[in-house]
């Protein structure tokens, strides 16, 4: 009970915390860095790096210009999260591998191999830069039409989906349960339906219909949860989704059905193949 009722919503509640504003603009902080120029009077990574910014009005790096010795002197002191020797190969140096510093490192390594890309050009072609080289680099094709409409897309919903597949893959122990509980030999119920009148194929069905009945619950029990409490947008065709949810239920169903026909071994047995699959 509690696997199939309890630890979906579990699982929900913490995809939410855990993606809760995740590609908002507004919850990123600015990097604080440090750079040293060398000395050099024209740098042109030093005016990439103050002019980089995640949205219109907030800036990607809190620059600090200083020499290398202040710069390893902050970075020791936890003032900055990285500093940068510039020069024609600028280099990166860092405390720790976390978040703040693998974006600094993604931002330099897409500068240098950009970089190294004009450079390539401008030793075959000198006259590169009047015929639109800068143009042509910073112009990324798209092969991707996007179709504009009130929504944006939300990455995080894949992990909202999945959560109700695997929620529906659960209704497999459920299949499995009640092919164990009609065999005499592996269960005491089994061995009571045995010398009981009743048909053994309609009681079976009977008590497939009500476990798809319960374990429907626990998946209803979950969209609300999403749906109405956490506020997961799974957008309008929600008859669409719950046909589906139905459908996998079902799938688990015959999942955990069909494993306890075919395997002819003890009900553990059983247990451990399905859990496998």
């Amino acid at each position: 009970m509690f696997w199939c009722y309890l630890f979906p919503i579990l699982l929900a509640s913490l995809f939410f915390f855990a993606f809760n504003n995740l590609y908002s603009a507004e919850d990123f902080e600015t990097i604080p860095i440090a750079y040293d120029s060398g000395g050099a009077e024209a740098d042109a990574f030093k005016e990439v790096l103050s002019l980089a910014k995640v949205s219109n009005d907030k800036l990607m790096f809190d620059i600090t210009y200083c020499d290398k010795a202040k710069a390893k002197q902050l970075l020791a002191d936890g003032d900055i999260e990285a500093y940068i020797v510039g020069s024609e190969n600028p280099v990166l140096y860092i405390k720790e591998n976390e978040m703040n510093e693998t974006m600094t490192k993604a931002f330099l390594d897409n500068y240098k191999q950009m970089s190294g890309t004009v450079h390539t050009i401008l030793k075959e072609n000198p006259n590169a830069i009047n015929e639109g080289l800068m143009d042509d680099v910073m112009n990324y094709d798209e092969f991707v039409e996007e179709v504009k409409n009130e929504k944006k897309p939300d990455q995080t919903l894949t992990f909202f989906y999945a959560l109700l597949a695997y929620t529906c893959i659960f209704a497999a122990n459920w299949g499995l349960d009640e092919v164990i509980n009609i065999q005499a030999d592996l269960s005491g119920r089994g061995a009571r339906m045995s010398v009981s009148p009743i048909n053994k194929i309609k009681l079976f069905l009977c008590d497939l219909m009500a476990a798809l009945t319960a374990h429907m619950g626990s998946l209803i029990i979950l969209f609300i949860y999403m749906y109405y409490i956490i506020k997961v947008d799974f957008g309008n065709n929600l008859w669409y989704l719950l046909l589906i949810c139905v459908l996998g239920s079902l799938c688990g169903l015959t999942l955990g059905g069909t494993v306890g026909i075919w395997v002819k071994k003890k009900a553990e047995v059983k247990e451990a193949i399905l859990t496998l699959i």
